[in-house]
């Protein structure tokens, strides 16, 4: 079977763990800790700039086999208060909005994603309808 989960769950912002949801208790405690490694971080970045660089992500295939890389352009389009902005994200737990449980085969994402979108609709429409009666 496979049902909405009513319980509220969170996530550190842009995938900083991803795949973990904790409750509402855990959520805080480890805001509590990415703010000081948040503090932390930014700062040595901010006065180590001499030791920053921003590098951009690529996929290659040497010899058949998916290898990524990093490389360094001469004129980034792209600055470091873009990139602490983005660890900004990370940094924060997040409320996830939607969470589903199921104990079936879905053999793969697809039917998962049909099936999210179906109970999604369903429960925006409700709550248009609902908004429209008031």
């Amino acid at each position: 079977m496979t049902q909405k989960v009513n319980e509220q769950y969170y996530e550190a912002g842009a995938g900083l763990l991803y795949g973990l949801l904790v409750d509402a208790a855990l959520s805080e405690k480890l805001q509590e800790v990415l703010d000081k490694a948040h503090d932390e971080i930014q700062n040595l970045i901010k006065k180590n700039m001499e030791h920053v660089v921003i590098a951009s992500s690529a996929t290659a295939y040497p010899r058949g086999k998916h290898t990524d890389f990093k490389y360094i352009e001469a004129k980034p389009s792209l600055g470091v208060s873009y990139y602490l902005e983005v660890f900004d994200k990370a940094f924060n737990m997040k409320k996830v909005d939607y969470v589903f449980k199921t104990d079936e085969d879905w053999s793969g994402h697809d039917k998962m994603k049909a099936y999210a979108q179906k109970a999604i609709e369903e429960e925006l429409d409700a709550k248009e309808k609902e908004a429209g009666h008031e």
